[in-house]
Formats: C-alpha cells, sequence, structure tokens
C-alpha cells in the first residue's frame, strides 16, 4: 500500500492529501484490530468504531503482511511503527545493502526486532548477477517489471526471467 500522491485521486476517494498518512496509519491499524480480535473497537481522528465482530478472519496469521511502499525516511519510520515490510522502488542510485541497513537501524532504533520485517522491491533488475546483492541483503522478494506488451511479447518475457525465480 502507499500514501498517495494524485490529489485530485485521493479527494475523490475520500481522503485529503495534507493527512493521508494520519489516516493510513488509522486504517491499518483498524483492520489488524479487526483481523486480530474477536470483538474489535478502534477510536482515532479518522477511524472510529465502537466495539464489533468481523468475520471470517484472513487464513494468514495473525494477519495478511502489510507492505508499505515508498523510500523516504518517513516511509521507513512508517513501516517499522505499524507495517510488516518495506515495498521500496528500485531507482537510479538504489543499493540493497544500504537500503536494508536503514531499515534495520530504524527498526532497533524503535526496540523492533528487524526480523519482523521484509523487504519487497519493486521493479528490481531482471538480471541474476544484479540479484546477488539482493539476496545478500536479506531481500525477502522482488518483483520484476511485466510491461504492457502484447501477449507474444509478455510471454516471452515471462520464460526469459522465469529461470529468476527458481534462484
Amino acid at each position: 500500500m502507499g500514501g498517495g500522491w494524485n490529489v485530485e485521486e485521493m479527494e475523490n476517494h475520500g481522503a485529503r492529501y495534507e493527512t493521508r498518512f494520519k489516516l493510513l496509519r488509522e486504517r491499518v491499524l483498524a483492520m489488524k484490530a479487526l483481523w486480530t480480535q474477536e470483538q474489535a473497537e478502534f477510536h482515532g481522528q479518522f477511524v472510529n468504531f465502537e466495539p464489533v465482530w468481523l468475520y471470517p478472519k484472513p487464513k494468514q496469521r495473525p494477519h495478511p503482511p502489510i507492505l508499505l511502499g515508498g523510500e523516504t525516511d518517513h516511509t521507513v519510520r512508517r513501516v517499522v511503527e505499524f507495517c510488516d515490510g518495506w515495498f521500496p522502488r528500485a531507482r537510479a542510485g538504489w543499493e540493497p545493502k544500504s537500503a536494508a541497513a536503514r531499515l534495520r537501524q530504524a527498526a532497533i532504533a524503535a526496540k523492533r526486532d528487524p526480523a519482523t520485517l521484509s523487504i519487497t522491491v519493486f521493479n528490481a533488475p531482471a538480471d541474476q548477477a544484479a540479484l546477488v546483492p539482493y539476496r545478500e541483503a536479506g531481500i525477502a522478494r522482488v518483483l520484476l517489471e511485466v510491461p504492457d506488451l502484447g501477449r507474444d511479447d509478455v510471454l516471452h518475457l515471462l520464460d526469459k526471467n522465469a529461470p529468476l525465480a527458481a534462484a
């Protein structure tokens, strides 16, 4: 998930740009309460409900992993505070070892066990050698780009990248 950047889209969905991350945080915490408690209630600035029941509960325990996208220090702090993993984009200058260290340091500073947090990198390089530093940094998953191409081109790309999944 992400906090969003498109003001018009956010307002269309009932969120204000200035308070989007407070809203995001409260919605995540409220979902976690609903997923993990037999009778949940939540009282925040944006999300507020009296005791309720939610069934069925998620099959994954304690709940599906909550991954937050972004690359800023604010994102890393939010990941440590209320998420299960970080979902950064591999961009120019992005380096797996320093990124993993950044998350680990933020977790330690917040007195959270870094082992409870995962990293899934969006748009990672589709190259075996380029992915070695990701593995060495302890990055759990990478997502490769699948461009908007025709069927045959996409199938060819998937076949070409399939060995990366096996490694």
